[in-house]
Protein backbone atom coordinates (compact mmCIF):
# COMPACT_ATOMS: atom_id res chain seq x y z
CA UNK A 1 0.00 0.00 0.00
CA UNK A 2 2.82 2.44 0.68
CA UNK A 3 4.54 1.57 -2.33
CA UNK A 4 1.17 2.34 -4.42
CA UNK A 5 0.82 5.60 -2.48
CA UNK A 6 3.89 6.77 -3.78
CA UNK A 7 3.32 5.81 -6.96
CA UNK A 8 5.20 2.87 -7.49
CA UNK A 9 4.58 0.32 -10.11
CA UNK A 10 7.28 -2.42 -10.27
CA UNK A 11 8.60 -3.58 -6.19
CA UNK A 12 11.21 -6.58 -5.46
CA UNK A 13 11.59 -8.12 -2.23
CA UNK A 14 15.15 -10.13 -1.38
CA UNK A 15 14.41 -12.76 1.24
CA UNK A 16 17.48 -13.74 3.71
CA UNK A 17 17.67 -17.21 2.17
CA UNK A 18 21.12 -17.21 2.63
CA UNK A 19 21.33 -16.55 5.69
CA UNK A 20 22.25 -19.91 9.03
CA UNK A 21 18.36 -18.94 9.96
CA UNK A 22 15.57 -20.53 9.07
CA UNK A 23 12.74 -18.12 8.36
CA UNK A 24 9.43 -18.91 6.82
CA UNK A 25 10.58 -18.15 3.28
CA UNK A 26 7.05 -20.19 2.21
CA UNK A 27 5.22 -18.20 4.19
CA UNK A 28 6.55 -15.23 3.42
CA UNK A 29 5.97 -15.77 -0.54
CA UNK A 30 2.52 -16.53 0.46
CA UNK A 31 1.58 -13.42 2.53
CA UNK A 32 3.26 -10.87 -0.45
CA UNK A 33 1.53 -12.64 -3.34
CA UNK A 34 -1.49 -12.06 -1.40
CA UNK A 35 -0.70 -8.65 -0.49
CA UNK A 36 0.20 -7.86 -4.42
CA UNK A 37 -3.31 -8.68 -5.47
CA UNK A 38 -5.25 -7.29 -2.56
CA UNK A 39 -3.73 -4.64 -0.53
CA UNK A 40 -6.44 -4.83 2.17
CA UNK A 41 -6.23 -8.31 3.56
CA UNK A 42 -4.53 -8.44 6.80
CA UNK A 43 -0.80 -9.18 7.36
CA UNK A 44 -1.48 -11.56 10.83
CA UNK A 45 -4.70 -13.45 9.13
CA UNK A 46 -2.29 -14.46 6.25
CA UNK A 47 0.73 -15.45 8.37
CA UNK A 48 -1.84 -17.61 10.26
CA UNK A 49 -4.09 -18.86 7.37
CA UNK A 50 -0.72 -20.22 5.60
CA UNK A 51 0.64 -21.64 8.91
CA UNK A 52 -2.85 -23.48 9.09
CA UNK A 53 -2.15 -25.11 5.97
CA UNK A 54 1.29 -25.50 5.22
CA UNK A 55 1.75 -26.79 9.31
CA UNK A 56 -1.34 -28.57 9.59
CA UNK A 57 -1.43 -30.40 12.93
CA UNK A 58 2.00 -28.29 13.86
CA UNK A 59 0.37 -25.24 13.00
CA UNK A 60 -0.73 -23.89 16.53
CA UNK A 61 3.27 -24.57 17.75
CA UNK A 62 4.92 -23.10 14.54
CA UNK A 63 2.30 -19.86 15.35
CA UNK A 64 3.65 -19.61 18.51
CA UNK A 65 7.41 -20.22 17.42
CA UNK A 66 6.84 -17.41 14.48
CA UNK A 67 5.40 -15.12 17.55
CA UNK A 68 8.34 -15.81 19.88
CA UNK A 69 10.92 -14.44 16.78
CA UNK A 70 8.76 -11.79 15.25
CA UNK A 71 7.89 -10.41 19.12
CA UNK A 72 11.40 -10.54 20.34
CA UNK A 73 12.54 -8.96 16.92
CA UNK A 74 10.29 -5.84 17.37
CA UNK A 75 10.65 -5.49 21.24
CA UNK A 76 14.71 -5.94 19.94
CA UNK A 77 14.81 -3.39 17.83
CA UNK A 78 12.43 -0.53 18.93
CA UNK A 79 13.63 -1.07 22.78
CA UNK A 80 17.08 -2.26 23.18
CA UNK A 81 18.97 -1.94 19.96
CA UNK A 82 17.66 0.77 17.56
CA UNK A 83 20.37 -0.19 14.75
CA UNK A 84 20.57 -3.54 14.92
CA UNK A 85 20.41 -5.44 11.67
CA UNK A 86 17.90 -8.18 11.48
CA UNK A 87 16.60 -11.37 12.20
CA UNK A 88 19.19 -13.64 10.48
CA UNK A 89 22.07 -11.20 10.50
CA UNK A 90 21.27 -10.41 14.17
CA UNK A 91 21.81 -14.77 14.67
CA UNK A 92 25.40 -14.39 16.01
CA UNK A 93 24.16 -11.90 18.64
CA UNK A 94 24.01 -13.56 21.96
CA UNK A 95 21.64 -10.59 23.69
CA UNK A 96 18.84 -11.05 20.48
CA UNK A 97 19.39 -14.96 20.66
CA UNK A 98 19.88 -15.41 24.45
CA UNK A 99 19.95 -18.46 25.66
CA UNK A 100 16.63 -18.74 27.56
CA UNK A 101 15.23 -17.63 24.18
CA UNK A 102 16.81 -20.03 22.17
CA UNK A 103 15.25 -22.39 24.54
CA UNK A 104 11.87 -21.53 24.64
CA UNK A 105 12.27 -21.45 20.13
CA UNK A 106 12.95 -24.82 21.12
CA UNK A 107 9.97 -25.72 23.08
CA UNK A 108 7.95 -24.26 20.32
CA UNK A 109 9.48 -26.68 18.13
CA UNK A 110 9.27 -29.93 20.11
CA UNK A 111 5.73 -29.02 20.76
CA UNK A 112 5.82 -29.03 16.91
CA UNK A 113 6.66 -32.66 16.69
CA UNK A 114 5.41 -34.02 19.42
CA UNK A 115 1.86 -32.49 17.92
CA UNK A 116 3.08 -34.53 14.46
CA UNK A 117 3.69 -37.82 16.13
CA UNK A 118 0.29 -39.40 15.50
CA UNK A 119 0.90 -39.01 12.26
CA UNK A 120 3.80 -40.97 12.43
CA UNK A 121 1.64 -44.13 12.32
CA UNK A 122 -1.34 -43.33 10.85
CA UNK A 123 0.28 -41.18 7.94
CA UNK A 124 3.53 -41.54 7.30
CA UNK A 125 4.14 -39.33 4.41
CA UNK A 126 2.50 -36.52 5.76
CA UNK A 127 4.23 -36.80 9.38
CA UNK A 128 7.80 -37.17 6.78
CA UNK A 129 6.49 -33.85 5.10
CA UNK A 130 5.40 -31.59 8.27
CA UNK A 131 8.81 -33.00 10.32
CA UNK A 132 11.12 -31.47 7.33
CA UNK A 133 8.72 -28.12 7.28
CA UNK A 134 9.40 -28.52 10.60
CA UNK A 135 12.87 -29.16 10.96
CA UNK A 136 13.83 -26.73 8.71
CA UNK A 137 13.15 -23.83 10.72
CA UNK A 138 14.39 -25.67 13.53
CA UNK A 139 17.79 -24.45 11.47
CA UNK A 140 17.45 -21.34 13.58
CA UNK A 141 17.78 -23.04 17.03
CA UNK A 142 20.45 -25.43 16.00
CA UNK A 143 22.99 -22.86 14.76
CA UNK A 144 21.95 -20.51 17.55
CA UNK A 145 22.78 -23.35 19.98
CA UNK A 146 26.14 -24.14 18.30
CA UNK A 147 27.55 -20.83 18.09
CA UNK A 148 26.60 -19.11 21.16
CA UNK A 149 25.34 -21.85 23.65
CA UNK A 150 27.39 -24.59 23.21
CA UNK A 151 28.81 -24.74 26.54
CA UNK A 152 25.08 -26.16 27.60
CA UNK A 153 25.12 -28.57 25.25
CA UNK A 154 26.35 -32.63 25.30
CA UNK A 155 28.50 -34.56 22.84
CA UNK A 156 25.44 -36.29 22.10
CA UNK A 157 23.28 -33.65 21.50
CA UNK A 158 25.97 -31.84 19.50
CA UNK A 159 26.17 -34.93 16.75
CA UNK A 160 22.55 -35.07 16.80
CA UNK A 161 21.71 -31.26 15.89
CA UNK A 162 24.61 -31.88 13.12
CA UNK A 163 22.67 -35.05 11.78
CA UNK A 164 20.02 -33.15 11.29
CA UNK A 165 21.71 -29.97 10.17
CA UNK A 166 23.53 -31.97 7.36
CA UNK A 167 19.76 -33.26 6.45
CA UNK A 168 17.72 -30.20 6.92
Amino acid sequence: KTCMDYGATFYIAQGISDSNSGCFDEMRSYVESALMWDITKNYNDLAYDFMQHFYKDASEAMWEYYLEIRDRYAYYQTVIAPQSGNVGGDIANADFYSYEFVEKLADHIDNALAAIEPLQETNPEQYTLLKSRIKKEYLTVIYARMLLHKEFLTEEQISEMKVDWDFY
